[in-house]
């Protein structure tokens, strides 16, 4: 599980491409593995998210 809040621009310098950036906080991060049952909650972090597509 991962809750998090943030904020995301896209910019469409074309007909075809697209690059759209975000960043922000991740509150709540929970990780589950099913071989053990074992559960990691981890801290808040942040996050970057660089996403460059095209469209044909």
């Amino acid at each position: 599980m991962d809750i998090r809040a943030g904020a995301a621009a896209k910019w469409k310098p074309g007909k075809i491409w697209s690059l759209e950036t975000g960043a922000g906080w991740s509150f709540i991060r929970r990780f589950g593995f099913d071989d053990g049952d074992e559960k990691i909650d981890a801290e808040g972090a942040s996050y970057v998210r660089i996403q460059a597509s095209a469209s044909f």
